[in-house]
């Protein structure tokens, strides 16, 4: 796991063995693919397509909802 926030939100990368299949109860967009300019402090490769594309290796943005 690699995350980072900045007050606004999170991004979140996951690089998994196996693949993660959970209810995250609509935590995040499963079909979003972020784009990695959005990714302060990530390399380009740590970040991935969406959950939907590759439930093994993705990255996720959790908003704040305040």
């Amino acid at each position: 796991m690699i995350l980072r926030n900045n007050f606004h939100n999170w991004k979140i990368s996951i690089d998994s063995e196996n693949e993660i299949n959970v209810d995250f109860m609509e935590l995040f967009e499963k079909d979003e693919t972020i784009n990695p300019i959005y990714c302060e402090g990530f390399s380009k490769e740590q970040v991935f397509k969406s959950y939907n594309n590759n439930k093994k290796q993705f990255t996720i943005e959790i908003h704040d909802k305040n």
